[in-house]
């Protein structure tokens, strides 16, 4: 127990083998277990290694889904003022993919959860607008359905609208 409460951010660190070691003496004490005392705190010793690695996976995911929806939070702002915005425009960072592939991201979730649409005009311009979501009753109900989207986008395509 002192060990995984040492060790704790060390467990939960992709790049460490601490959890491996951990797990492995915590097995190897488990094969010599057998009085009542020793069963209770073999479980303790377990649950505290769950408890960390839990603990260390919500906080991680608390992050980046809030990086997510701040991102998708603002992108809607933008578009109920604006009402209309070329994709390009919308998604594009001229300094940098990562960022781009990110504002993809978040835009598919508002096309997903039916927040968003994107129309192709006669000329091949992608216009994205903001559209009201359907009700949760109508998507509980089978009336209304989640939408979805096939973009193809890499590096390549992201210089070629940085030439736009």
């Amino acid at each position: 127990m002192t060990k995984i409460s040492d060790a704790r951010e060390e467990i939960s660190n992709a790049d460490s083998n601490k959890f491996n070691i951990i797990i492995n003496e915590v097995d190897n004490l488990h094969q010599q277990v057998s009085k009542p005392r020793e069963q209770v705190a073999d479980a303790e010793a377990l649950l505290g290694l769950a408890s960390t690695l839990a603990t260390s996976v919500d906080e991680t995911g608390a992050e980046e889904k809030t990086d997510t929806d701040r991102n998708m939070a603002v992108m809607f702002e933008i578009l109920r003022r604006k009402r209309q915005v070329k994709l390009e425009s919308f998604i594009l960072n001229r300094s940098s993919f990562a960022q781009t592939v990110e504002n993809l991201f978040a835009l598919s979730f508002l096309v997903k959860d039916g927040r968003v649409e994107i129309v192709v005009h006669g000329s091949g311009s992608h216009i994205v607008s903001p559209k009201n979501a359907p009700a949760a009753s109508s998507i509980a109900s089978g009336e209304a359905a989640y939408s979805h989207f096939v973009f193809r986008f890499d590096f390549k395509d992201w210089k070629d609208l940085l030439r736009n």
